[in-house]
């Protein structure tokens, strides 16, 4: 399989150093790997140097400023294109692979050569699947979706939107769709990008192509603590159902149902204790900046920001 590696990263080396080698220790190695770094502080750069420097096969591509995963992936994507290859892989820097990942793809695609985008089987740290990572759309007019459930990977299945982890793009269909919208910042700029694929190719999970994420996130049961991130994906979810609900009315109304439901579910959810007042401010900045397509870096939800707990309950 004739294929480059790109990876996103920051402030993570210990992770991204594991991540990169599980790629260079493939049983299929790849032609390219590409470390995006989005300007971290944390010495990844220093790491790259002494470690890599003299590896042809590594570039490492610093960028001045963190422009967010977005950016990362948009500036990893427009990179690898120009590399000679016909397959290009796709992860964050806690994503590391099965040792054999790259083998079982390369039988997957001789296997279904009308397929051009190909995902594996995410699992995290205790080797449970995390469903989270492969949804199909269940309403193509309102860009509804819910998450592949966990007994449909007793085989390999078709399916709509991927995150990126362990995403692999036959080089050709990126040319033809272009690169994610490094305005999104973080969030959502791999479902944005998974509908344009998928509205020229089926997308196929093969579920003996295991990858491994740190990031865990359990299938079970979970306590909501709140995020900067919380904005970004609102703001840049409700961009997708601008741009791809229809009848475009349709939309328009399902989106005013969705800011009606958020509201009330923050009104009401106990887990929202203490944070009441941030969620709503959240939402309502996301919502009109996502309807007034006021994109990129909002300077009020930054990454290590400080979240004031509220006394209204």
């Amino acid at each position: 399989m004739n294929y480059a590696s790109v990876i996103v990263t920051y402030n993570r080396k210990k992770y991204l150093l594991k991540a990169l080698e599980s790629i260079l220790n493939q049983e299929e190695p790849p032609t390219r790997v590409i470390i995006v770094d989005n300007a971290s502080t944390d010495g990844t750069d220093e790491l790259m140097s002494s470690n890599y420097k003299n590896n042809p096969i590594v570039k490492y591509h610093r960028l001045k400023t963190n422009g967010g995963g977005a950016m990362g992936f948009y500036q990893g994507l427009k990179l690898v294109v120009k590399e000679d290859v016909d397959w290009i892989s796709v992860a964050d820097d806690d994503a590391f692979y099965d040792r054999s990942f790259f083998k079982v793809m390369d039988e997957a695609t001789g296997k279904h050569p009308e397929i051009k985008a190909f995902t594996g089987t995410v699992y995290h740290g205790d080797n449970e699947i995390e469903t989270l990572h492969r949804r199909w759309i269940t309403n193509w007019h309102l860009m509804t979706e819910k998450e592949v459930p966990v007994s449909e990977y007793d085989h390999n299945y078709l399916f709509d939107q991927f995150t990126f982890v362990g995403v692999v793009l036959k080089k050709e269909l990126v040319q033809q769709i272009g690169f994610p919208r490094k305005e999104f910042f973080i969030w959502y700029d791999d479902s944005e990008y998974s509908i344009r694929v998928r509205k020229q190719t089926e997308i196929m999970n093969i579920i003996n192509a295991k990858i491994y994420h740190q990031n865990v996130v359990s299938n079970g049961e979970w306590h909501w603590t709140p995020t900067w991130k919380e904005y970004y994906g609102i703001r840049n979810r409700i961009q997708i159902i601008k741009k791809y609900a229809s009848p475009r009315i349709l939309g328009y109304v399902y989106l005013v149902y969705l800011y009606v439901r958020k509201m009330v579910a923050n009104t009401v959810k106990g887990e929202r204790k203490g944070y009441r007042k941030f969620m709503y401010q959240v939402i309502n900045d996301g919502f009109h900046d996502g309807l007034h397509n006021q994109l990129g870096k909002n300077d009020k939800y930054l990454p290590g920001m400080k979240i004031k707990r509220d006394n209204e309950d």
